[in-house]
């Protein structure tokens, strides 16, 4: 089974993959550590090369043609991104949503713990953290209608819309283990 992960920032994408990773014993792909990294290797941020997705498609088009190919010849891993679902048709749908207030929070938290992020080295207060994540999803939203004629954040797309504001990782990771074991069955 491959099953796809979506989800607004914040949501519990990377936690929710990683304990499902661990439980199917599975391969885990984030497509957001590999444009990380692509920004990385070009001395940017994720938010700048974001910005330069916007006016030209190949940026997107690295990493959704990889997704493409690698759902056309593996089975069984969890593929985390925003547009995994739609590349990879054929896979278990879950979209983990959580509330522009508490994904903000969370990622904040997340950047003072760890400075695991990029762009934790200029994302210095929680307000700052919330306005990038509104762009984001506003660049987000624009660039995949424009390329590919769809708005990722529709839960029609999606076997699994799961709303995580008020949960704990486990208590989220209980209903979505849940709706993998019956589609398993």
């Amino acid at each position: 089974m491959i099953i796809t992960i979506s989800g607004t920032p914040g949501s519990g994408k990377s936690t929710i993959g990683q304990m499902l990773a661990r439980r199917l014993r599975y391969r885990r792909v984030d497509i957001g550590q590999i444009r990380r990294r692509l920004a990385k290797k070009r001395g940017l941020t994720l938010e700048q090369y974001t910005a330069l997705s916007e006016t030209d498609p190949r940026y997107d088009r690295l990493v959704d043609d990889y997704q493409r190919r690698l759902g056309r010849r593996r089975k069984n891993y969890i593929m985390e991104g925003r547009l995994s679902f739609h590349f990879i048709p054929r896979s278990f749908k879950i979209f983990l949503y959580v509330s522009p207030t508490v994904g903000a929070q969370r990622v904040w938290r997340d950047i003072k713990l760890r400075r695991s992020r990029n762009e934790g080295r200029r994302l210095t207060s929680l307000s700052r953290v919330a306005a990038s994540l509104r762009r984001r999803m506003k660049s987000d939203r624009q660039r995949y209608q424009q390329y590919y004629g769809l708005n990722p954040f529709t839960r029609d797309h999606y076997d699994l819309y799961l709303d995580t504001s008020k949960l704990r990782p486990r208590q989220a990771f209980k209903v979505v283990w849940q709706a993998v074991q019956a589609k398993l069955r």
